[in-house]
């Protein structure tokens, strides 16, 4: 039988995960596919399920569900800062390094250059790499010597960042030192992220929704030459599809500001105006929705909605939902 994703006769020996392992198993039926192939299998895990999992905003918040990865590795697509709040003092949208995906909590200040922009009211910071980049510029910053400038890092690195600012032409005198003294140990503090979607976050929320639809429809629907834009997006990096990301509710029967609580994956596929739609929400946060055929229809008997939830059954909406008013 050909592999539903490169259509190819290829071998065949594991499952492909309808939502990736790592965020979790759903229940005593797992939902899973054996009709992706091995080669397609292992080109999902490493290129749109490790980046999903470990660098995107679903990624962070699986981590805060207690889930953690087997090994420490950067985040790229994730950029982390204390909040602006009054009790961080001089620490205040300090750049924090990533998270460490196999501990969780807080993790330390990115070594960094910060100075106060008389315009914006605020600091502008700088991480060591990116202090080449600086450029002084006395109508935001002030003159010579009214300048507000500070060097947070570890003492062992503070030379590395001083080195780094003679390069640029500023001249950075240390004075004295300051310490936090709100990262007490079971201190909840209020963190900042800023979280870059790219088309491999993209593909890899739509691998999911078209997961789900085999699952429930099978492997002879999803073979209709209708889905080939979507495979195509998926597995190869085609054309993208159409899409959109919003704080709308999934359901219909949650409010604009709230959501049902815990760890679920929704996912829906259904007919709607002239478009056949994918929808995909984690944690009851963003909504990310994409045509998935424009200007056609499925069978009334493919459209549906489920939740996932860890450790339990996949639970099916009820058809009420399905018809979002």
């Amino acid at each position: 039988m050909p592999c539903v994703y490169c259509k190819k006769e290829s071998e065949i020996k594991g499952v492909e995960h309808v939502v990736p392992q790592s965020f979790g198993t759903f229940g005593t039926k797992t939902p899973t596919l054996d009709r992706v192939c091995d080669s397609c299998n292992a080109f999902f895990g490493k290129e749109l399920d490790q980046p999903l999992a470990r660098d995107s905003w679903e990624g962070l918040t699986r981590y805060r569900q207690g889930i953690r990865s087997s090994e420490k590795r950067n985040h790229s697509r994730i950029k982390l800062a204390l909040g602006d709040d009054a009790v961080f003092g001089d620490f205040a949208g300090a750049l924090l390094e990533s998270v460490d995906g196999t501990k969780g909590g807080l993790p330390p200040p990115r070594p960094q250059f910060r100075i106060y922009n008389n315009k914006t009211k605020s600091h502008d910071a700088f991480p060591i790499e990116e202090i080449k980049n600086f450029k002084m510029d006395d109508g935001l910053y002030g003159a010579k010597g009214t300048r507000k400038v500070q060097i947070i890092s570890h003492i062992d690195q503070r030379q590395a960042v001083i080195d780094e600012l003679k390069k640029v032409g500023v001249d950075y005198v240390h004075k004295s030192d300051f310490y936090p003294d709100f990262a007490k140990d079971g201190n909840s503090v209020p963190v900042d992220a800023t979280v870059s979607v790219d088309h491999v976050i993209k593909r890899a929320y739509l691998k999911i929704i078209l997961n789900a639809f085999v699952w429930r429809s099978g492997a002879d629907a999803f073979a209709a030459p209708a889905w080939e834009h979507a495979r195509n997006y998926v597995r190869f990096n085609g054309e993208p599809l159409k899409a959109r990301m919003s704080n709308k509710p999934f359901w219909g029967e949650e409010g604009e500001t709230m959501r049902f609580e815990g760890d679920h994956i929704s996912v829906m596929v259904e007919n709607r105006e002239g478009n056949v739609i994918g929808k995909i929400q984690f944690y009851d946060h963003y909504l990310y929705e994409f045509i998935l055929m424009e200007g056609a229809s499925i069978p009334e008997e493919q459209e549906f909605a489920v939740r996932f939830t860890r450790d339990e059954e996949p639970a099916m909406g009820e058809k009420r939902f399905i018809r979002n008013k």
